[in-house]
């Protein structure tokens, strides 16, 4: 069974997958979109929204990252990388109101 056979099936995993692929080629969108999916598949867990975040981090979502690290905070509070990225998010949240004329 290749990727796409996996991914048409249902796999978690492969949809997981996918997206730190598409993370890796700098495309951010289809990777939201990926991890979109295997949230949809299986909800519970924390790397998925991991991932998320990190991809909606980078597409300036920052609010949406937050949260989504919260989420996997949430499914797995002693999660390092979520904490030191959350916190990186959180900055550019400070930072991003600061500034804004709203």
């Amino acid at each position: 069974m290749d990727v796409i056979d996996e991914i048409k099936s249902g796999d978690h995993k492969a949809w997981y997958n996918r997206g730190i692929s598409q993370n890796k080629q700098g495309k951010f969108d289809d990777a939201v979109k990926s991890y979109d999916k295997a949230i949809e598949i299986k909800l519970d867990r924390y790397e998925f929204w991991t991932g998320r975040a990190w991809s909606l981090y980078k597409i300036k979502k920052y609010e949406e990252s937050d949260k989504n690290y919260d989420r996997a905070l949430e499914l797995k509070p002693d999660y390092q990388l979520a904490k030191n990225n959350q916190k990186i998010v959180k900055k550019k949240l400070s930072k991003h109101k600061t500034y804004s004329f709203e």
